[in-house]
């Protein structure tokens, strides 16, 4: 036998192998999760009959590893159920035995980290002396955050001066992140910190003092007051702003705050500010004029001052009496916004005897560019006289404030504008533009020379030579051949990428799943643990759909969750159903822009639902909306979310919880897609998960694992991760308001894209990379985000030309990274990742197919040829996709039975024929991109798929 035969039968084998082996254990892996699950059933049976019978049951009987599974199931019960007081106590005996404390603390000390996150989750049912012990001991050692404050949480079970000494302690020397969480744990248990605090109150140690601190917060002890004003003029600004914001939050009954004023701090000054308009008696005319003219205090006061008269409206008359006697500008104006929120009051009070000088408070009102209640007013009124009376008050600013003038043009109703001669707002053409210049199309022939010459230089380089004395045919023989190796060489290659990733992405789930089972819900709902976080929802044409997307988002499982719908121009009754269904009102929107987008038509909210914000915006595209949201979050994350995805009800969690798990600065985390075609649905929650009928979307349910979950987690594993999806992704606020927001034509770039999700991300890290900064974008494996994806050939098309387009721009615009150390590993392996196997290697691998095809044309294809390529094309391709699968499922059942196995079958049957095709329409799109620019192209929706006895929502997108 031929030896490079040989070589190839071998390969080969070891490859059929290799996918029989995968795809073995991924079954033998579902049933062992089935056996798991049985096991775990008995124990939770146990759990059930104990808390019922309020005694343990057949504890006793039980070996070490059967006790340590048991008090696991007893922690799990704890996430939804209180155990009584007596069965705690007996929990507390039980796990106190001599071999259960040896082993957790055994495992508490491990070198492997998922073994010190299960010693944590049982630690907590040791008793307060042993817990104190081992806890001790592990605060000295352990560096992952998030172990060290479910440490902390633990030790506050017991909270007395043991164990606050210890958490001091672990305070000594951590960044503030650490130190500022533990604060917060802390906050919860302040009446426990009374006796510790007797003993440090003389200390100067900084640490301690923020202890004390929060000690204060829960008054109690004589010497907390003096203590905290000792502190405001502390030289630590932790130590200085942690103690202002008590002594006025707690003690402001007890101190005179006039006497702050003077602070050479403005922090402790706005306070005292603030805190002076919450007392009994409303300051003197004299005093309020002096912090109005203070333009540091002018905004707290006018704060101060709505708050003061939405409590007690009996003060309306006397601010404005005040109003009407200012002396100085700024002291009027100030009035003016402080009576802008009652401004109803005194528009039905036109024909009075007040009229002139409620004329002069709508002049000043216009003049502060807080007209949306005079507006909202026009267009709920019924009453003609009064309409005339205030058109009549206002015409002298309609006539000279432009900015008014176009807020009338936009928001009036046709019918008003109509009757009062006001011109229809000018159109916004906001159809996202993709510009490509001409350096840019010479940039992409340039790249497209590199894909033909690389070829033509290794055939050169083999044979130019003997090239003069070849033939045509000879030639063209001696180039296939060629040719192939070329192929191969490249097939070897991505796919050993994806298989380095795979292995990467196994330790990172593992890791992850280790870190999600050790955090209980009590310990990650405590304030301050998890950041806040906003959630942005662009919407078109979602008038079906809108309420049931607010209300599912709404409920989802969150501590600190506001919630930003932006209606994008929507042509049907998107804004009219919203706006009525929440009963929201419109609102002047004070936000600063700092990102320039498409003109807004107005901002809305409810009182009685503060964490909803509705904007509602000419069309600009998805980008657009979304920086318009940006511009008005106040979370410390943004969360895109697409209209045609649903969110599992603890994603949001599970998706910021990566924040506790990074030992860098988190800038970006990504969830996990998966295709809601096929699962039920009911009220914006899946119900059932399936696999869908469709094929098309079978095969990119078996894609989307693989490069989802797998891919993306061994891409952040390297922190070289460059795409977080646009369908569920989160990012730091303040960043991505420092560079920009997304990119769009109205923006400082001024230049479109559709792969904004993708964009934003690299220029984040470039962003951060130039300023030397460490950081770090994650992927949340478990967070579950279910999304439709399109099941006809010429929609799907459609979805891989765009994202192909988006691509090429973000490649060419952000050339610069390229193999460029400055960008440390995004620059050396993610870009030249993206460049040689997204954007270049398309070409060559359909040029491959293409040559296997003239090959068997013209009968150059031998079986060694053959079946080398059938190797490293197909068996290679099936163990990716087999591994991608075995890794998704593993411990999770999302498909059971039949499914599980037609998952498997898609998964062998996306080799042959579905990536090719895939792989085909990328250098199509680079061509077509090059001679004609496109913008976003609409894709056909199908609609959730109900519920039994629940009715579907189609929609369109």
């Amino acid at each position: 036998m031929n030896v490079s035969f040989l070589i190839i039968f071998i390969l080969m084998s070891l490859l059929l192998f290799l996918d029989m082996m995968v795809v073995l254990a991924s079954i033998l892996t579902k049933a062992s999760i089935r056996r798991q699950n049985i096991r775990k059933m008995k124990y939770q049976k146990l759990v059930s009959n104990s808390l019922a019978a309020e005694t343990l049951i057949a504890a006793e009987q039980m070996g070490l590893k059967e006790k340590l599974e048991y008090l696991i199931q007893w922690y799990e019960a704890a996430q939804s159920v209180e155990p009584s007081e007596s069965i705690m106590d007996q929990l507390v005996s039980f796990s106190s035995q001599k071999d259960i404390t040896d082993k957790i603390a055994s495992q508490l000390s491990s070198i492997r980290y998922s073994r010190r996150a299960r010693g944590i989750m049982l630690a907590g049912f040791l008793n307060a002396d042993l817990k104190k012990n081992v806890l001790s001991r592990f605060l000295e050692k352990e560096k992952t955050l998030l172990l060290r404050l479910k440490a902390v949480h633990l030790l506050c079970d017991n909270l007395d001066e043991g164990s606050l000494d210890i958490i001091w302690k672990s305070m000594i020397g951590r960044d503030a992140l650490y130190q500022d969480k533990i604060l917060s744990i802390l906050h919860q248990n302040s009446a426990d910190l009374r006796s510790w605090s007797e003993k440090n109150k003389e200390t100067a140690d900084p640490d301690k003092l923020r202890i004390l601190i929060v000690a204060a917060s829960g008054k109690g002890l004589d010497w907390y007051l003096p203590f905290l004003i000792k502190n405001i003029q502390s030289e630590w600004e932790s130590v200085r702003n942690g103690a202002a914001d008590v002594l006025f939050d707690r003690y402001s009954e007890n101190i005179n705050s006039y006497e702050f004023l003077n602070s050479p701090s403005l922090v402790i000054r706005r306070k005292a500010a603030g805190v002076i308009f919450q007392m009994q008696d409303l300051p003197g005319k004299d005093k309020t004029a002096n912090l109005l003219c203070d333009k540091a205090l002018h905004a707290t006061v006018v704060g101060a001052l709505k708050d003061r008269i939405s409590r007690e409206p009996q003060i309306i008359p006397i601010l404005f009496e005040r109003y009407r006697d200012s002396e100085r500008d700024e002291e009027r104006l100030g009035y003016a916004s402080v009576l802008t929120s009652r401004l109803q009051y005194f528009i039905l009070k036109l024909d009075s005897t007040e009229k002139a000088d409620i004329c002069e408070l709508l002049d000043d009102v216009v003049s502060l560019n807080l007209s949306s209640l005079i507006i909202d007013f026009l267009n709920n009124n019924r009453n003609k006289t009064l309409e005339d009376l205030l058109m009549e008050a206002i015409s002298t600013q309609l006539a000279s404030n432009s900015y008014f003038r176009e807020q009338c043009q936009m928001y009036l109703k046709e019918k008003i504008r109509n009757r009062w001669g006001i011109s229809a707002p000018s159109k916004y053409d906001g159809k996202p533009k993709i510009q490509l210049t001409p350096g840019d199309r010479r940039y992409m022939v340039m790249l497209l020379g590199i894909v033909l010459l690389i070829p033509i230089v290794t055939f050169l380089i083999f044979e130019g030579s003997t090239l003069p004395f070849m033939t045509a045919e000879e030639i063209l023989v001696s180039s296939i051949f060629h040719y192939h190796y070329i192929f191969s060489y490249y097939t070897i290659g991505v796919n050993s990428i994806y298989l380095i990733l795979m292995f990467l992405s196994w330790d990172s789930i593992n890791r992850q799943r280790s870190s999600w089972a050790a955090a209980d819900k009590r310990f990650l709902f405590t304030p301050g643990i998890l950041p806040s976080i906003t959630i942005l929802a662009p919407a078109y044409n979602e008038e079906k759909s809108i309420i049931q997307n607010v209300y599912s988002l709404l409920s989802l499982e969150y501590p600190s969750l506001e919630l930003i719908v932006i209606n994008d121009g929507s042509k049907d009754n998107t804004a009219g159903n919203l706006i009525e269904h929440f009963e929201l009102e419109m609102i002047d929107d004070s936000t600063e822009s700092s990102i320039e987008t498409a003109p807004l038509k107005g901002t809305y909210r409810n009182k009685k639902i503060p964490n909803l914000t509705f904007i509602d915006k000419q069309n600009g595209g998805k980008a657009d909306s979304l920086n318009a949201g940006i511009n008005a979050a106040s979370g410390e994350f943004i969360c895109s979310i697409d209209a045609d995805s649903l969110l599992e009800p603890d994603a949001l969690t599970k998706l910021m919880f990566r924040t506790l798990n990074s030992s860098r600065n988190l800038i970006a985390v990504g969830g996990n897609i998966l295709p809601v075609n096929g699962c039920n649905t009911d009220c914006g929650l899946i119900k059932e998960v399936h696999l869908p009928e469709n094929m098309n979307a079978r095969f990119q349910t078996v894609e989307y694992l693989r490069s989802f979950i797998t891919g993306r987690m061994g891409w952040a594993r390297l922190n070289s991760l460059l795409i977080i999806s646009g369908a569920f992704g989160a990012f730091r606020l303040s960043l991505v308001r420092s560079i920009g927001g997304y990119m769009t034509g109205k923006g400082n770039m001024r230049k479109d894209t559709v792969g904004e999700d993708m964009e934003l991300v690299v220029r984040l890290v470039r962003y951060l990379s130039e300023k030397r900064q460490k950081f770090q974008v994650d992927y949340a494996h478990n967070a579950n985000c279910w999304t439709e994806v399109p099941e006809d050939l010429g929609s799907l098309i459609k979805q891989r030309d765009r994202w192909h387009r988006g691509l090429v721009e973000i490649m060419i615009y952000h050339k610069k990274m390229l193999f460029n150390p400055r960008y440390g590993s995004s620059g050396l392996i993610g870009f030249p990742y993206f460049y040689i196997f997204e954007l270049l290697g398309p070409f060559w691998e359909v040029l491959g197919y293409g040559v296997l095809l003239l090959s068997l044309i013209f009968g150059l294809l031998s079986s060694r040829i053959f079946l080398f390529m059938f190797s490293i094309v197909v068996l290679f391709g099936i163990l990716i996709s087999s591994m991608a699968q075995f890794l998704a499922e593993k411990q999770v059942l999302y498909f059971k039975g039949r499914e599980f196995r037609d998952e498997i079958l898609t998964a062998l049957a996306e080799n042959f024929g579905y990536r090719q095709f895939m792989s085909m329409i990328r250098p199509f799109s680079y061509i077509s991109y090059l001679f004609k620019n496109k913008g976003w192209q609409k894709l056909e929706r199908k609609g959730f798929n109900p519920a039994p006895g629940n009715k579907g929502v189609t929609n369109e997108k």
